[in-house]
């Protein structure tokens, strides 16, 4: 909490009645260098609490990165291959992370698990498409992370209802289709042109590309779930 009163064991107590219940829990882990370390005890923790043998409980590991100005020690966050790094070592070390979480590296874990190739991703950007982010203010914005940047608001919902169709359009537009540097590129339907407001922010256009690291993480996780660990 802001006032450093402890959260965890509500946090538990959640995940536990919502599974009860039967209500699906995605449990959303945001990992840097400061907890990384913790998250083979807390994959412990969460096979002896029989959370992960419940068909209603997923996990996500998340990334700190900064997008706004709240990190005070940007040192602490990593990239994302620098994440996927860690984590490909740490369930060496480790293995039963992955009851807990197996990490996506990329196609590695679908073709692991389904054994046949995904369809193709034309856009990996869920931005007024699939999410949508309100707040107390009454604005809206294309997605969770633009969420608090004036600039980047694209109508309101309080006191009225207002929409900003050219710019909800350009968000919905986006793909490796209109993005100029995805249309030649080999790992375009792997990548979907990443992210669009951290494109935007480096490049300053939404229809621009956030590439990622597709090779080097379809290595980890190839090496991982077809070569333990080779």
């Amino acid at each position: 909490m802001k006032d450093g009163s402890p959260t965890f064991a509500k946090i538990v107590e959640g995940i536990d009645k919502s599974l009860a219940k039967g209500i699906t829990v995605n449990l959303r882990v945001v990992v840097d260098r400061d907890n990384i370390e913790a998250l083979p005890r807390l994959a412990r923790f969460a096979s002896k609490r029989g959370w992960t043998e419940n068909p209603h409980f997923k996990t996500q590991i998340g990334r700190n990165y900064e997008l706004h100005t709240c990190q005070a020690d940007p040192g602490k966050l990593y990239s994302r291959v620098e994440l996927a790094e860690e984590l490909y070592n740490l369930v060496l070390k480790h293995p039963e992370i992955l009851e807990f979480h197996r990490p996506a590296f990329s196609l590695s874990r679908f073709l692991f698990q389904r054994g046949e190739l995904p369809f193709p991703l034309f856009d990996a950007c869920p931005a007024c498409k699939t999410e949508w982010g309100f707040d107390y203010t009454g604005s809206i914005y294309p997605c969770t992370a633009t969420i608090g940047k004036k600039e980047e608001t694209i109508g309101t919902f309080y006191p009225s209802v207002n929409l900003e169709k050219e710019r909800i359009e350009e968000w919905e537009d986006r793909d490796i289709t209109v993005i100029k540097e995805c249309k030649n590129c080999n790992l375009g339907l792997a990548c979907g042109g990443g992210c669009g407001y951290m494109a935007k922010k480096s490049k300053g256009r939404v229809h621009s590309p956030d590439c990622r690291p597709v090779k080097e993480l379809l290595e980890m996780g190839l090496s991982l779930y077809f070569e333990k660990g080779v």
